[in-house]
C-alpha cells in the first residue's frame, strides 16, 4: 500500500477530528462484523479475548512496516518508463502487495501464536490467521480512506473495503494459520515422527499459496477489470470453504487422537 503525493495530500487535509472519528467508528464495526463471522467458527472452545485482542492489534500494526517497505518500492518500479503497464502490474500484485504483506502476517503467526500454549489444536491457526488478515485490513482502509478527497466518496470506498478486501485478508491470513495448524499437529497425519523440515515445509506452502490468492485479488483490482468481479467473487468463496472443509477434517483426526 504506497502512497503518491496527490494521496499525501489529501491525507493531510482529511486530518481533523470529525473524520477520524468517523472513518474509525464506520472501519472498526466492518471489522467487528468479520470477527464475530469467525469467531463463530471457534465456538467450541473459543479462544481467550486477550489474545485475539492483541493478535489483532499486531495485525494492524504489521500495515506500518508493509507501508514503509511496499510504498518506496512500489515507487522506484513505476519509475520504470520500459516496463510495459502490464509487467508492472503482475511485480507490484504479486511481489511487493502479496509478498510483503502476507509475510507480516506469517511472522506474528510464527512468533505469537506458533509455539505459544494457548495454541492447542489445529483450529487455532486459521482462527489466529483470520484476526491478523483482519487487523491488517482495519488500518490499511482506515488509512486509505483518508487519502481519498470527499467524505461520502470516502465512506463507500471503506463499505466495498470492508465487504471486499476485508475478506480477502481474512482468507489469506487463515491460508497461513490453517497451514500453522496442520504443521503444528501434523503428528496426527502421520504414524511416525515428522521432521521439523517437514513442518516448515507445509507452513511455506500455506504462505506462497496466501501471496499467489492476494496476488490475484490485487491483479484484478489493478487492472480495473469490472467484468472479472463475479468470478473474483467466486474465489473468494471457493477459498473460504475449502479451508473450512480442510479445517474440519484436521479437527475430526485431531479429537479422534486426543480422545
Amino acid at each position: 500500500m504506497g502512497m503518491d503525493n496527490q494521496a499525501i495530500k489529501n491525507f493531510v487535509l482529511s486530518l481533523n477530528p470529525h473524520n477520524l472519528i468517523l472513518f474509525l467508528a464506520i472501519n472498526l464495526l466492518l471489522c467487528l462484523t468479520w470477527i464475530f463471522l469467525c469467531l463463530r467458527l471457534d465456538r467450541e472452545a473459543p479462544e481467550p479475548p486477550k489474545h485475539l485482542i492483541t493478535i489483532f492489534f499486531w495485525g494492524g500494526l504489521m500495515v506500518f512496516p508493509a507501508l514503509f517497505i511496499a510504498g518506496p518500492i512500489s515507487s522506484f518500479i513505476n519509475g520504470f518508463g520500459w516496463l510495459k503497464f502490464g509487467v508492472k502490474i503482475v511485480i507490484l500484485s504479486f511481489l511487493i502487495d502479496g509478498l510483503i504483506e502476507e509475510f507480516t502476517k506469517y511472522s506474528i503467526l510464527s512468533d505469537k501464536v506458533y509455539r505459544k500454549s494457548f495454541f492447542d489444536e489445529p483450529r487455532d491457526g486459521l482462527i489466529y490467521g483470520m484476526i491478523i488478515g483482519i487487523g491488517f485490513s482495519f488500518l490499511e482502509s482506515f488509512f486509505y480512506s483518508l487519502t481519498l478527497v470527499g467524505v461520502p466518496h470516502a465512506l463507500l470506498v471503506m463499505v466495498l473495503r470492508g465487504a471486499i478486501t476485508t475478506f480477502m485478508h481474512l482468507l489469506a491470513g487463515g491460508i497461513i494459520g490453517y497451514h500453522f495448524g496442520l504443521a503444528k499437529f501434523t503428528q496426527f497425519h502421520h504414524l511416525g515422527p515428522v521432521s521439523e523440515n517437514y513442518r516448515r515445509t507445509i507452513i511455506m506452502r500455506g504462505l506462497l499459496l496466501a501471496i499467489i490468492f492476494h496476488g490475484l485479488y490485487n491483479l484484478v483490482i489493478r487492472f480495473n477489470f469490472a467484468w472479472l468481479m463475479f468470478p473474483l467473487a467466486i474465489l473468494l468463496i471457493g477459498v473460504y470453504i475449502s479451508i473450512i472443509l480442510g479445517l474440519k477434517r484436521t479437527q475430526t483426526l485431531f479429537k479422534r487422537h486426543t480422545l
